[in-house]
């Protein structure tokens, strides 16, 4: 079930931000689940949630996962 009959891409900025472990499951199971028929965009400093929804698309299976990781270094060039 779509969260509605658009199909532009969604953007979710920490959505797991405060929640149990139980909703961040639920969160990712859902975030795949819509990916399947839109992109779905999700920023996230979360590293358990990241693994959630690693788990998530490989049970759902066929979903294409491009993942950038951004990395901020103190070091100085």
């Amino acid at each position: 079930m779509l969260a509605d009959k658009r199909k532009s891409a969604v953007v979710f900025d920490d959505p797991v931000n405060s929640l149990s472990h139980q909703w961040s499951h639920k969160v990712a199971k859902r975030l795949v689940e819509e990916s399947l028929e839109r992109q779905v965009v999700v920023l996230t400093h979360d590293i358990v949630f990241y693994k959630l929804l690693l788990e998530e698309i490989e049970n759902t299976g066929g979903t294409e996962l491009n993942e950038i990781c951004l990395e901020r270094s103190r070091k100085k060039r």
